[in-house]
């Protein structure tokens, strides 16, 4: 996930948007934790969850650094783990992702530092 969102940041978005980041490992052990059927150990869950602790503490981190930039990052997977970003409905985030498409492109292919 860190990857994914610097990568969205040099590609210039500004605001993202995440789904499914529930962070948990509580789902029905006959599915094996996931949404989806697949067999995990207690082992491999155990790890996951320690995964999704770094991560949020990652994320506490790096959040002044994402404030003081403009990065905007909302979490819309409701009773999630991730509590790092702040809860958005998914129907309040795609109000909030669209464009204008009468918006002038001049400058935007150019450095700006």
């Amino acid at each position: 996930m860190l990857a994914a969102i610097k990568l969205a940041w040099v590609l210039g978005f500004r605001r993202i948007f995440l789904l499914g980041a529930d962070f948990r490992m509580e789902g029905d052990s006959e599915k094996g934790h996931y949404f989806f059927p697949e067999n995990r150990s207690e082992q491999a869950r155990k790890n996951n969850t320690k995964i999704y602790r770094c991560l949020n503490r990652y994320f506490d981190a790096l959040s002044p650094f994402f404030d003081s930039t403009g990065l905007s990052v909302f979490n819309c997977t409701p009773h999630s783990g991730l509590g790092s970003f702040p809860y958005l409905p998914l129907v309040d985030a795609l109000s909030l992702a669209k464009v204008s498409i009468t918006e002038s492109t001049l400058g935007r292919y150019t450095d700006k530092s």
